[in-house]
């Protein structure tokens, strides 16, 4: 798998947007355009052995994937608690939701589902999961209330959708009560960005912009939404 990156100016472009386009030799790569204060990162996401041809190779700058690729288990007793009532309901509409999107286009004449922007999404991840093998085979749902992160915060008290504990490919994603009143687009978004966490998607933490830093939270939201067509 080769990634290259490019730094760009794009003074008119809106903070905390992101671009999605299929690129690279017959499309097999997905660019994402991360943009931030003006100014925005190129990445280039391909599946493995997949040529780059005509994708941006100079100005590089770290990968954004984190983690270490080796898949973690199950902690003897979960954290959190299991879902119930309306936030399990809410989170069994969108994880259905989000299998629709992860699962591909459908090609008529091949008769089978196709890689798109979507599930590009997940290319170069570390772990080597599709988005479709975390959300169907490794990613487990709990209630997140009173449940701390690393850093001793208690994100579901923060109107929090979601959360994961990246980047260290933890399979448990933790689901806050503001989730269950968020429009059915924006609950399948959250799904599909933390998904991502799970893989190891890096996310930058204290809003410093510049060639070294990761997306945002806004950023990668805004590239799940974009590559994913929801709307909301």
């Amino acid at each position: 798998m080769r990634r290259f990156m490019l730094l760009i100016g794009l003074l008119s472009m809106p903070a905390f947007a992101a671009e999605v386009t299929l690129c690279g030799e017959a499309l097999q790569c997905t660019c994402i355009t991360w943009m931030s204060a003006g100014s925005a990162t190129v990445e280039v996401r391909c599946p493995s052995g997949a040529s780059t041809g005509g994708t941006p190779t100079q100005g590089t700058i770290p990968s954004t994937w984190g983690g270490t690729g080796v898949p973690a288990a199950p902690a003897t007793t979960a954290p959190g608690t299991p879902l119930t009532g309306v936030l399990d309901v809410t989170v069994g509409e969108a994880v259905d939701a989000a299998w629709l999107k992860l699962r591909g286009e459908w090609d008529p004449e091949l008769r089978r589902y196709t890689d798109n922007e979507c599930t590009n999404l997940f290319d170069g991840s570390r772990l080597r999961y599709s988005g479709m093998a975390l959300l169907t085979s490794y990613v487990m749902f709990r209630d997140g209330t009173n449940v701390q992160d690393a850093s001793g915060q208690t994100p579901c008290n923060a109107n929090t959708l979601a959360w994961t504990r990246c980047c260290s490919h933890s399979p448990y994603v933790f689901i806050c009560n503001a989730f269950a009143s968020a429009p059915a687009d924006r609950r399948t978004s959250t799904i599909i960005h933390e998904l991502m966490h799970v893989g190891g998607q890096r996310e930058d933490g204290n809003a410093t912009v510049g060639a070294g830093d990761p997306p945002n939270s806004g950023n990668i939201t805004n590239a799940v939404n974009e590559a994913c067509g929801l709307r909301y």
